[in-house]
């Protein structure tokens, strides 16, 4: 543990396209923090889950899983001193299986995700990033990835979804709501980078 410094879970959501990686990589060096990124890589489940419903819940439970394992992991590196930066979080992954589950999956996926996260560390710090839905779009079709969910009306739902979230999220830990346009200018970015700094006690 290094007495010196003090650690932090930055955790970061926001719909597909709203820039979360991003933004958690733009962060990493002004904060010395460790980015933990999610990543589908080894998700066995990805491909069958996306256009029909056969494997929806289990690709729903294996990025819940790598979540946990990130929150742990953010949790240690917090503890030791390090900004430790989550780019998608578990208010995400909740949204996204309103979408993807019937309703009795959802049910259990929610008491899983309760069971498995209820012990772990608050975040100090949520970053919520959105912006309109022309504008994400039109990110999605220049980024052009691989399971990127082009669908305007996937988009659209999830949108809404994080817009309920974050007016009826909990006052803690404290949310920064950002427009990812605004992260374009490097101007704005410095000024979050501030911000940031000072709500995290850096």
């Amino acid at each position: 543990m290094n007495p010196k410094r003090k650690g932090a879970i930055i955790g970061i959501i926001g719909t597909v396209g709203s820039g979360k990686s991003t933004f958690a990589e733009a962060l990493r060096r002004p904060l010395g923090a460790q980015v933990l990124p999610e990543t589908a890589d080894n998700n066995p489940f990805i491909r069958d889950a996306h256009g029909t419903r056969g494997r929806v819940f289990q690709n729903q439970v294996w990025f819940l899983l790598q979540t946990v394992a990130r929150w742990e992991k953010a949790a240690r590196l917090a503890h030791q001193g390090t900004v430790a930066i989550m780019d998608t979080f578990s208010p995400t992954n909740l949204l996204h299986s309103k979408i993807t589950l019937d309703a009795d999956s959802r049910r259990l996926y929610e008491a899983l995700t309760d069971t498995l996260t209820r012990q772990l560390p608050p975040p100090t710090l949520v970053i919520y990033l959105h912006d309109s839905l022309h504008f994400l779009m039109g990110r999605l079709h220049r980024r052009n990835l691989p399971f990127d969910d082009q669908n305007t009306p996937y988009v659209k739902k999830m949108l809404a979804l994080h817009e309920e979230w974050f007016k009826t999220a909990a006052p803690l830990p404290p949310i920064l709501s950002i427009r990812s346009r605004e992260l374009e200018s490097q101007k704005a970015m410095d000024s979050y980078i501030r911000k940031i700094r000072r709500i995290i006690g850096q």
